[in-house]
């Protein structure tokens, strides 16, 4: 939805537009369950993962001076992509015994490998005279790629969460339900 000026910091800016769509989500690894006892054990992943989304920003941007006023529309379609892997080093508490329901918390590493965006920017350019009738319209289409650096360095997240263990043959099969927090 828009939103005006007064719910903006710049107002020059009369009005924009932000739509996020969640993208897709890939990821493979594996896990290994060392047992301490009938209910506690130690619980090692590794995996991989990539994801990306899409944000799409529209914005109009009034300014005047000398009796002219000038508009720039812009409609901005951002991709972002991230590959990471991740390292969680989990104690799992079986409330029961190895089926069933658990709890389970530690610490997650995360080595992201690759942080890209791709934006596409389409940007009206108008001015008016004082009688409102338009005097230049420039449009203009960019295409620009770049890497995000912030997000490059490892970081660390505290781990929670529940699950439980259904019966489904020697190994049965995991259910799991877990929060990160950013520790770094």
């Amino acid at each position: 939805s828009y939103f005006t000026a007064e719910n903006n910091r710049d107002a020059d800016i009369k009005k924009y537009d932000l739509n996020a769509k969640l993208g897709s989500l890939f990821s493979i690894g594996g896990f290994v369950e060392y047992p301490l006892n009938n209910n506690l054990s130690l619980l090692g992943e590794i995996a991989f993962q990539q994801q990306s989304s899409n944000l799409q920003i529209d914005l109009m941007e009034d300014d005047a001076q000398d009796g002219l006023t000038f508009r720039d529309e812009v409609e901005s379609n951002n991709r972002i992509k991230l590959s990471a892997l991740t390292a969680p080093l989990l104690a799992r508490y079986y409330l029961k015994s190895k089926q069933g329901p658990y709890v389970t918390g530690g610490f997650t590493l995360d080595l992201v490998l690759s942080s890209k965006i791709e934006a596409e920017e389409h940007v009206v350019q108008k001015d008016f005279d004082v009688s409102g009738t338009v005097t230049r319209n420039t449009s203009e289409t960019r295409l620009n790629k770049a890497t995000i650096d912030q997000f490059a360095s490892p970081s660390v997240s505290f781990t929670i969460g529940i699950g439980t263990v259904l019966d489904a043959g020697p190994s049965g099969i995991t259910l799991d339900l877990r929060y990160n927090a950013g520790l770094s």
